[in-house]
């Protein structure tokens, strides 16, 4: 999955030339919905003239590329009005992936010598909290429940698939452009692919309805399916609705889990990424 800043909105030329090189998927650093909290930390080109940062997002979608966003929680920007902020924008930006994490200080960087400094870091090994930032503007309490309830709320299944729905069926976006035109122009390779898609798409399917053990979650994974083949007849479109299931309930498993955990701290198998990304928008405040 590449990387991109959102300012990718404004280049249109790049993203046809990504949507022709097969890229259905762009992973972008939006960090938060509070522009406070990106001037804080400099992250200036999500809030360059062109629209706002939720036209920018529709703007890389209509061209052909699904966006997921790392989100983070924590800035010294952030009050307790933050987790409603997140929870608004992702959903109205049909962001069917947002990697949720709560800003974390790592040693040797800009950001952990500012917090040192500040007297708002936990020294200690392990984390009770799931992160050694203390917030500013909020408690540590609020910010662990407040970013657990949060990814509780945008996965819970009808909250997902309704962002996955408006994205697809709504939207009408269309999946791998590339490939369908390629495809259209070699009969014989067409069908071999959608037979392919179709035997894929099944086959996650019935996995999980065999293996997910939580009935009413694997209707929903089965209706939702359903759905989408009757309002769009895309082989390609099922087999992403298919991958879309499974990675939900990765996720699903991943939240309860994690919120049985006291060092939780966001988004679990996102923790080191949007650390990373968190340590080098504070090098640009350094």
């Amino acid at each position: 999955m590449p990387e991109a800043s959102l300012d990718l909105a404004d280049d249109g030329e790049l993203m046809l030339m990504m949507v022709e090189a097969n890229i259905v998927v762009v992973f972008v650093g939006i960090e938060s919905p509070n522009e406070a909290s990106l001037r804080e930390t400099k992250k200036l080109q999500n809030l360059r003239k062109g629209g706002s940062m939720l036209d920018k997002v529709r703007a890389i979608q209509h061209a052909g590329l699904e966006v997921w966003s790392g989100m983070i929680l924590g800035f010294d920007n952030d009050d307790p009005d933050i987790f409603d902020a997140h929870r608004r924008f992702i959903t109205e930006a049909r962001i069917v992936n947002p990697l949720i994490n709560m800003l974390v200080a790592i040693p040797w960087t800009p950001l952990h010598a500012r917090l040192k400094a500040a007297g708002r870091l936990d020294p200690s090994d392990e984390h009770p909290h799931g992160t050694n930032v203390i917030p500013l503007q909020m408690s540590r309490e609020e910010l662990q429940e407040g970013s657990l309830a949060l990814s509780r709320d945008l996965y819970q299944a009808s909250a997902y698939f309704d962002r996955l729905d408006a994205l697809y069926l709504d939207e009408e976006i269309e999946p791998e452009p590339a490939r369908k035109r390629y495809l259209s122009r070699h009969r014989w390779r067409w069908l071999q692919a959608n037979a392919i898609f179709l035997i894929q798409a099944g086959a996650i399917l019935l996995g999980l309805l065999r293996r997910v053990p939580e009935v009413e979650l694997s209707c929903q994974y089965r209706d939702r399916m359903w759905r989408a083949l009757k309002r769009r007849r895309d082989p390609i479109l099922l087999r992403i609705y298919a991958l879309k299931c499974a990675v939900h309930y990765h996720m699903h498993v991943m939240i309860r889990e994690g919120g049985d955990n006291p060092y939780w701290g966001g988004t679990p198998f996102t923790a080191a990424f949007d650390i990373r990304v968190a340590d080098r928008v504070d090098e640009r405040a350094a």
